[in-house]
């Protein structure tokens, strides 16, 4: 199985910082889907402007897009989007980044999510 990858969007000008998603964080990933509240009708998340812009996740055949409470989901199937209130998704996400990114992602931890 392909591993997963985690690509945090926030940089313009230079590479975004990418990592390999460890299968606990899929694990954790998949369990928060299955609990996250459908959104029908939502627009899928769309940043603006520069700085933080969310992630990009891939993970076998799909691809997820998560940004500030929003988790939309493309499968072979189509599009799914999420409201994920707590933001919770975003913060393991962030808590995933390895130990060259954790100045980076505690700064957004505070920023984006007050911790």
């Amino acid at each position: 199985m392909k591993k997963g990858k985690v690509t945090l969007l926030v940089f313009s000008g230079r590479p975004d910082p990418v990592w390999i998603l460890g299968r606990l964080t899929e694990k954790a990933l998949e369990h928060y889907w299955q609990t996250l509240d459908a959104a029908p009708g939502m627009p899928e998340p769309a940043p603006d402007g520069l700085g933080y812009r969310g992630f990009l996740v891939e993970t076998g055949d799909d691809t997820w897009f998560v940004f500030r409470g929003m988790v939309s989901r493309h499968t072979a199937g189509g599009k799914t989007v999420r409201a994920d209130h707590t933001r919770e998704v975003e913060r393991t996400l962030l808590l995933s980044a390895p130990a060259e990114w954790q100045e980076l992602t505690r700064e957004l931890l505070r920023t984006e999510l007050g911790e």
